[in-house]
């Protein structure tokens, strides 16, 4: 009885291993996750990445009902709308462990930091804003008779700006645009690049190189970051410089990934 009280004293009483200057980023900036295979043309050659709705994770993407019956002419130019439609994904925080493991890799990846006012330039082709989360699939409001194509678009763009609660804890931002136009961002909205707890140990030197070649001749230099699994919480710690400290019962590297 003894032996086991010291032990439980020694457990509670043992120093807790913390990661040191852990940056909070500021606001205006939004967070899109990525695998190294696009890396470069990410840092590179500024393209930014776009898919088709049926080519996302959510079964329920673009599902809506109409509150009233419409002809076979407004379906058909409701299905041109959304099939011409092209959506870019991102989130308001880089510390959510989920998007790391679906969206980067599993960790592996990075997360590219925007400015979120300096990436909106596509004028008049572009929508954003932040995803509205629901318990309800969104109802069409749309008269035939008095509507006109911009009340249908007003509607179908509130569609492909709402999703299940199920989803909330992506805290996603979303831009669409319309297909055709070029994926090319401003360089100057690119502000960082933070690296995968398991990217910044088994492919550092490979994501330096390519940062190093994308800030050549730039006057604003593309920062790095890395994130790190907290030792208090079930969170991501971002810092300045990598640290390598995890709690100890946390294996740093998964056996099966790359060596």
């Amino acid at each position: 009885m003894f032996k086991f009280a010291l032990i439980v004293t020694y457990l509670f009483l043992k120093p807790i291993i913390t990661v040191e200057n852990e940056i909070t980023f500021g606001e205006g900036l939004i967070f899109k996750y990525g695998t190294l295979q696009h890396l470069e043309d990410t840092l590179i050659h500024n393209r930014l990445g776009f898919s088709k709705a049926g080519r996302l994770n959510d079964p329920f993407e673009i599902a809506h009902r109409l509150m009233n019956s419409v002809s076979e002419e407004t379906h058909k130019r409701k299905r041109e709308f959304l099939n011409n439609t092209e959506i870019s994904c991102f989130s308001k925080t880089p510390n959510e462990p989920l998007m790391w493991s679906h969206y980067s890799d599993k960790h592996h990846g990075v997360c590219y930091v925007f400015d979120e006012y300096e990436v909106i330039l596509y004028g008049l082709t572009a929508n954003f804003g932040d995803i509205t989360y629901s318990n309800h699939i969104p109802t069409i409001y749309y008269d035939e008779y008095q509507g006109t194509d911009t009340n249908l678009k007003r509607e179908l763009n509130r569609v492909l700006f709402t999703k299940s609660l199920n989803w909330a804890y992506e805290q996603e931002y979303r831009i669409t645009l319309n297909q055709g136009v070029e994926k090319i961002f401003r360089r100057k909205s690119l502000k960082g690049v933070i690296l995968g707890f398991r990217a910044s140990i088994e492919y550092e030197k490979r994501i330096l190189d390519i940062v190093e070649k994308a800030n050549k001749d730039q006057d604003e230099k593309i920062k790095v970051y890395y994130a790190n699994l907290s030792t208090e919480k079930y969170t991501i710690a971002i810092t300045e410089k990598p640290t390598r400290i995890v709690s100890e019962n946390i294996r740093l590297i998964n056996p099966f990934s790359p060596k």
